[in-house]
């Protein structure tokens, strides 16, 4: 079984030493619940405008038998202060822009806690920007798992945005950002459901409900460590094997061993 897992720079990045990512978890446990070889390629997505012509050559490359997606409300919900600076100052804001993508992405920055306390205080005064709309995630999300669709005999399975990170200090933040979760969360719901596609979400932000998602970051604050990619492995068989399940495909022996997680 080959496993195209389209996630996040959780899974391409480098930014925790010491365990397994959680797409090398998946690819033992898929193994074990099915009995047979499982191979997990991990791409990271961005909702660009040309995020579905890359998945498709994605597609054509690997030949995946399962398509895992899973969707960040980050895309719609952090606000970044380089991004809000290059809108205000236009071209003069362009290259203080650029600068602060640049040191942002730096693990000597990035892990910096007067760094992330300076940042935090940014967006608290001059705010920041959402790196994509809510219309837009849907819209490209859509067309991708539309066109995946079409290759016969693939398995889709779908994470919706769960919240993992509440990325707004204040109660009135925190509501804002779960309604724009939601709008995304109900768009893709019906749409799959409409595609008759496998789609698993929750009504409720993951932040509030799963400490394990909501905590166990490295330094940067935003990326995960080893014992979240455990835990975040886990919730990912899960989805495939649901997925699976829905299309007809038996677990090995070894499937009756394994709990399902929970949500």
């Amino acid at each position: 079984m080959r496993v195209l897992l389209l996630g996040n720079s959780n899974d391409s990045g480098e930014w925790f030493e010491g365990g397994k990512k959680r797409h090398e978890i998946v690819q033992d446990r898929l193994s074990e619940i099915y009995d047979e070889d499982v191979e997990v390629i991990a791409r990271s997505i961005w909702p660009r405008a040309d995020l579905a012509d890359t998945v498709d050559g994605w597609i054509a490359r690997y030949d995946p038998d399962v398509i895992y997606l899973t969707m960040l409300a980050y895309w719609f919900q952090y606000r970044s202060v380089p991004l809000r600076a290059k809108r205000l100052f236009g071209r003069f804001g362009e290259g203080a822009g650029n600068a602060g993508f640049r040191i942002a992405e730096s693990p000597k920055w990035a892990y910096n806690p007067v760094f992330r306390t300076a940042r935090s205080g940014l967006q608290a005064t001059i705010g920041g920007d959402p790196h994509f709309t809510t219309g837009q995630v849907v819209e490209r999300l859509s067309e991708v798992i539309r066109r995946a669709a079409r290759h016969e005999g693939v398995v889709l399975a779908i994470q919706g945005a769960d919240g993992r990170t509440a990325y707004s200090r204040s109660k009135r933040g925190r509501r804002k950002d779960e309604e724009r979760r939601l709008e995304v969360q109900r768009a893709m719901r019906d749409f799959c459901a409409a595609q008759h596609i496998w789609y698993e979400n929750s009504e409720t932000p993951a932040w509030a409900t799963d400490p394990e998602l909501a905590r166990n970051r490295v330094g940067d604050g935003l990326h995960a460590n080893a014992r979240w990619h455990a835990h975040s492995a886990e919730l990912i068989v899960g989805t495939i094997r649901n997925a699976l399940e829905d299309a007809g495909h038996a677990e090995g022996r070894g499937g009756d061993a394994v709990a399902d997680p929970v949500r």
